[in-house]
């Protein structure tokens, strides 16, 4: 079904219908015939009711190939169904972001589950030269889809900004996009209010890092765990082959996990490190981030217990010095370690 263009992030991936649907009355508002788009995309009419129907990512991509040739302005289209993307239409994926302690927790766990919100896009956060940065690669996906994809994923950022944190600008201080030229490119800066350069080396967003480092008042340690179980047992579900990333989740959630090294990690899987690197990419992540997300977790089970000190705990997790654990622990999370143990400690007080 997907005739053209690299489809390896397609190959296997099973989707929710919480994206097709959306696309579907998008498609029927501009006058097409939704038993007409059902038939194309061979996704049957009684599916779109049930919540646990799983269809091809193919299915989706043909319904999004439908759009663009009928209607082409690719941007303009994916920046509208993007922003009906609302944070409740994203089940547990979207319990977990509202139930994050701060801004830059949600961050973090919207990149460990990415793929079940933005199923076609390589998710990367990384520290810029000027802070947070968030890198998005659609080069692994059809070269006529990707336009519209990151028009999309965009919006839905904006979106699911608006519903997590209202009261707070959306905090992109500068878009980089690989194009020399795309049409539409400058609604997405009209959108967040910020630059936007082009023919850079990728898809990247600098974020204010003022913003990340908000707390968030509905904060829930026990409502994050539930859907994070749920959410794992969606991403397993929802792949033809088995992930290799929960298995190095699990090594590096072990006991002393976070001390293992990729090479380490690769040896226990017996596989290459080059194979290992190349396997996690496909899945939408990396090494480095999924051995921060195993040390953030770690260091708050650690904060958490009261018997540890602040350099105790940075030993534990293969700190040379406490001061290179603070900096990485407020780059995580927004706060200091001190600080996150207090406010804990507050909690529990009530």
């Amino acid at each position: 079904m997907v005739p053209h263009g690299r489809d390896n992030g397609l190959r296997g991936l099973r989707l929710g219908m919480t994206h097709f649907r959306l696309l579907l009355h998008y498609l029927t508002e501009l006058g097409e015939q939704a038993d007409q788009c059902l038939a194309l995309t061979g996704v049957r009419e009684d599916q779109l009711d049930d919540p646990d129907t799983e269809i091809a990512a193919e299915q989706e991509i043909a319904l999004i190939r439908l759009l663009i040739r009928r209607y082409g302005a690719a941007v303009e289209h994916g920046l509208a169904v993007g922003l009906r993307q609302r944070l409740t239409a994203y089940g547990p994926w979207g319990m977990g972001l509202m139930s994050s302690s701060s801004v830059a927790v949600a961050a973090e766990w919207a990149g460990r589950f990415s793929i079940l919100a933005f199923p076609f896009v390589r998710y990367d956060w990384q520290q810029g030269d000027r802070g947070p940065l968030l890198v998005l690669d659609y080069d692994h996906m059809p070269e006529d889809t990707r336009s519209f994809l990151l028009a999309r994923d965009l919006a839905a950022i904006h979106a699911i900004h608006q519903d997590l944190v209202p009261d707070l600008p959306p905090g992109i201080s500068e878009i980089r996009l690989p194009y020399r030229a795309l049409e539409g490119a400058e609604k997405l800066s009209q959108l967040f209010g910020c630059p936007l350069f082009m023919n850079q080396p990728c898809v990247a967003l600098y974020v204010d890092p003022d913003v990340m480092s908000e707390s968030l008042s509905r904060g829930n340690e026990l409502t994050v765990t539930q859907c994070g179980r749920l959410c794992l047992e969606l991403m397993e579900r929802r792949r033809a082959e088995p992930m290799v990333s929960q298995h190095v989740r699990r090594l590096l959630d072990s006991r002393d996990g976070v001390l293992l090294t990729v090479a380490d990690v690769a040896m226990q899987l017996h596989r290459s490190e080059r194979n290992l690197r190349r396997q996690l990419q496909r899945e939408g992540t990396g090494w480095r981030q999924l051995r921060e997300e195993a040390l953030v977790r770690r260091a708050r089970q650690l904060l958490d217990g009261g018997r540890h000190s602040i350099d105790q705990v940075a030993d534990r997790l293969g700190y040379t010095d406490r001061s290179s654990f603070c900096h990485a622990f407020k780059r995580w999370t927004g706060i200091s370690p001190v600080r996150y143990r207090n406010s804990g400690a507050a909690a529990r007080d009530k």
